[in-house]
């Protein structure tokens, strides 16, 4: 059997893996490691050149004396940048785990969104639904402009991306109902609280449960549209998580058309015959 995946990583394991560095012996660091590499090939650069090595060996070995130092310097400045983002930045998608150990310790899907959208470097075995492709980068960032969304009642929720042409899916296609009550869960409740104006999270200061629910929400809106790149503008303190998209409560209007439609079938004589539509008896069931 293979080894199982860890559920969190260090910030030292989280960089080696974005580096491409396989083992880091017990008692060494990852930098500790890296400085070993470049000082052997500066070793084996500098003993060509006093040895009058033939010019192409020497190239090579300065190359890769270049090559190990800039290694280094990468691990290096991405290794201060996680833990800064993680510990100081408010706006980091990096999520602390939990695990009670003396070195802190990150979710593995927060570190390769984090990798992916900050430096366009791919962890495919982190990554989760809601983690964007290193191609997403590049995409273009008006994509989600461009689409309106609107909540409709009877927990359904529809798109467009041209006027007049829309996708309807249900709560539940997109992850947005509590399988137990079957009711609108917490992320349904944050989207319905966004498209009222109300800013998520409303402290504006982050917790990890923040930035897990807003994943998830990131991971519905994708599943609704299609569209892989994020959602969201980046956050700030004064406005919180800004949808980059249109964004309507539509039911209250679905509500007053069913009101209208009620009061037409109920009171037409020539009509009273006929049933009401579905749309209509639900808005007189309720109200009733």
């Amino acid at each position: 059997m293979g080894k199982s995946k860890p559920s969190s990583v260090t910030a030292e394991e989280a960089v080696a893996r974005m580096i491409n560095m396989d083992y880091i012996p017990a008692k060494f660091t990852l930098e500790e490691m890296l400085s070993a590499f470049s000082e052997e090939a500066e070793v084996e650069y500098d003993n060509a050149k006093i040895d009058k090595l033939p010019e192409s060996q020497i190239e090579s070995l300065r190359v890769r004396f270049l090559a190990c130092t800039a290694r280094e310097t990468t691990a290096h400045l991405l290794l201060h940048d996680l833990l800064f983002d993680a510990h100081n930045n408010q706006d980091s998608e990096i999520v602390i785990s939990q695990e009670g150990t003396s070195k802190p310790r990150y979710t593995l899907d927060s570190v390769a969104y984090w990798a992916a959208f900050k430096y366009g470097i791919g962890i495919p075995e982190w990554a989760t639904e809601n983690t964007p492709s290193v191609n997403d980068v590049t995409e273009d960032s008006a994509a989600w402009e461009d689409i309106e969304i609107r909540i409709r009642s009877n927990n359904k929720i529809a798109y467009s991306q041209q006027k007049g042409i829309w996708e309807e899916k249900t709560f539940t296609d997109i992850g947005l109902i509590d399988k137990k009550t079957q009711k609108p869960n917490h992320t349904a409740g944050i989207l319905i609280g966004l498209s009222n104006r109300k800013k998520f999270p409303p402290s504006g200061t982050i917790e990890n449960s923040h930035k897990t629910a807003i994943s998830r929400l990131r991971g519905s809106l994708k599943s609704l549209t299609g569209i892989e790149s994020d959602p969201f503008q980046r956050f700030n303190k004064t406005d919180g998580w800004r949808p980059r998209f249109k964004l309507t409560d539509d039911r209250r209007n679905a509500d007053e058309r069913a009101k209208k439609a009620a009061q037409y079938e109920e009171y037409d004589p020539e009509r009273a015959y006929e049933p009401l539509n579905d749309e209509a008896g639900k808005w007189i069931e309720d109200n009733e």
